[in-house]
């Protein structure tokens, strides 16, 4: 048999697509085609296409590494070409879904700051706030119809940049059953009294236009408040009570400091979560969830506060 002479093989033998001269078998594949994956191009029917002859190199002839498959003249054969340019694209697609992924599991952060409150006008570290206010207070609750109806409102407490403290006392308060007086022990009848709750300045949504106030019980407790009416004793405790600041509004100075809490239902607070995400704030009484409805309004002692919603 003479050099680059094809094996003999019977006619529709399978064996006959996969057999190559000797010489031809000894030459090697191009690295860029031996490490594509198996299945990454469609099967090729070598029985459709032409025939493609190759020859072996004679000594002078190096097989570069760079020519792929190759004919004596060194040239590149049109498959081969346009499996390593389907390649490349390929390769370029998973690089930027790659780049997509990492972009999307970059942790979200949140918009909203904190709102701050300044009294410039005031020497210290903190202003102090007192105000009566005469407009509708209801304390309700989810698992009973017993309302608490009271008339007025003493705002007192102290500001500081991003917080303070606050106390609530009710007046002319009542039940809704009976129409009698409802008390804090120490207190004049019908006077229902919070115990000091700290706040924070907050947004109650997501978009540094809605500032608010969380006020949390002391540390260590869960105690708001605590009343006799002539049904019976009451505690109301939990671990926040969120309301809306409305005076001033952001960017804006004004003498005293507005705030008011809603409810969404019977015993559900409006706002619970700060921007309204992550931990639930919310009242208990008597085992059920309640709520505050409430206008109050306190003046700036002796100077004025300005709002920064940042």
């Amino acid at each position: 048999m003479r050099p680059g002479a094809s094996l003999a093989r019977a006619p529709g033998d399978p064996a006959a697509r996969h057999a190559l001269s000797p010489t031809a078998a000894a030459l090697s594949v191009h690295p860029d085609v031996a490490a594509v994956p198996a299945g990454l191009f469609p099967q090729v029917d070598v029985e459709a296409r032409p025939l493609i002859r190759l020859r072996a190199a004679s000594p002078d002839q190096s097989m570069s590494p760079h020519r792929g498959y190759s004919s004596t003249e060194g040239t590149r054969s049109p498959l081969h070409t346009d499996r390593k340019k389907e390649t490349m694209n390929k390769m370029l697609l998973l690089a930027t879904a790659l780049a997509a992924l990492a972009f999307a599991a970059l942790p979200a952060v949140a918009s909203a700051g904190t709102p701050q409150t300044h009294c410039p006008t005031v020497s210290g570290s903190q202003c102090e706030f007192f105000g009566t206010t005469s407009s509708f207070v209801e304390l309700p609750q989810t698992s009973s119809s017993l309302k608490i109806h009271c008339s007025q409102t003493t705002t007192t407490g102290t500001m500081t940049t991003n917080g303070g403290s606050v106390r609530f006392l009710f007046h002319g308060c009542t039940d809704n059953l009976f129409n009698l007086p409802c008390t804090t022990t120490g207190q004049s009848s019908g006077t229902i009294t919070t115990t000091v709750l700290p706040y924070d300045n907050i947004y109650t949504t997501d978009n540094k236009t809605s500032p608010g106030v969380l006020m949390t019980p002391a540390v260590g407790s869960s105690h708001f408040a605590s009343y006799t009416c002539a049904h019976g004793s009451t505690t109301i405790s939990g671990n926040g009570l969120i309301g809306s600041l409305f005076g001033p509004a952001c960017g804006g100075t004004a003498a005293s400091l507005s705030l008011a809490f809603t409810q969404s239902s019977n015993g559900h607070q409006t706002h619970k979560q700060i921007t309204g995400t992550g931990t639930i704030f919310d009242l208990t009484s008597g085992g059920s969830t309640a709520s505050q409805i409430a206008n109050v309004s306190a003046s700036i002692i002796g100077g004025s506060v300005t709002l920064t919603c940042v």
